[in-house]
Parts: structure tokens; sequence; C-alpha cells
């Protein structure tokens, strides 16, 4: 009796903490072209992303924990008007940054649930992205 609620719950445990990853699909609004984001849940509510854009430049970030305050000399106007309930921040491998707004359908359960989505990068490229 023991040896099997051991197992069940070790079996609980590895389950919950096995990271789950899949692909979102996004349409840069400047060239009309396609974007995937890969991104891979870590926790609940956290998550890493990564994309590369049409034009080559790759992105890497994560979903912040708390919404992050608008710095000075950037400014993202998609972003700013786009109401969401979770937010990335990325960094491009040429210098860029890139700023992402999400509706999820569950914030716990990430991305696995569902919604939609808005970034816009330092020069201005908007993409928007379903998560589904």
């Amino acid at each position: 009796m023991r040896n099997t609620f051991l197992f069940i719950c070790l079996t609980a445990c590895i389950v919950f903490t096995v990271a789950c990853s899949g692909t979102m699909k996004g349409v840069d609004r400047y060239s009309g072209k396609r974007v995937y984001f890969d991104y891979q849940d870590e926790k609940l509510g956290s998550a890493q992303l990564q994309l590369t854009m049409p034009d080559g430049e790759h992105f890497m970030g994560k979903l912040l924990e708390e919404p992050a305050e608008r710095q000075s000399g950037k400014e993202y106007p998609a972003i700013e008007q786009f109401v969401g309930n979770s937010e990335a921040h990325l960094f491009g491998d040429r210098g860029t940054e890139m700023r992402c707004k999400f509706r999820l359908s569950d914030r716990i359960v990430g991305f696995k649930s569902g919604g939609f989505g808005l970034c816009e990068t330092s020069e201005g490229h908007v993409i928007d992205i379903f998560t589904r």
C-alpha cells in the first residue's frame, strides 16, 4: 500500500514539473510574413520565449512576473493600447528589444490554455500572435 502511494505521488510530481513547450503563430504587420514563437513553460505563470523575425534577427526572453515599468527613450505605442494579462520582454541578437502582451485564457496554465497577443519591436515592427 505504501509503495503504491509513493509511486502515485512521485508520478504526479514528475508530471507537474515537466516543462510544456510549443509554438505560437504570428504575422509581422510590416512584411506580412509569418513569425513562429517557441515557448517553454517553466513553472506556473512563467515561460521562456524565442523567435526569429523574417529579416533573421533572433529574439529571446521570458514572461515577466510583474508588469514592466515604462523605460525612458523606448516607446511601444501598440503595446500601450493592448489589454493583456501577461507581459514579456525579449532581446534581439542585433540590439533590438521587443515587448509583448498576451491575453491568455488562463494565466496560471500559460500558453497551453490558448489566447492571443501582440508584440512590438523597438524599431516599430508589430506582430499579431495566436496561441492556438
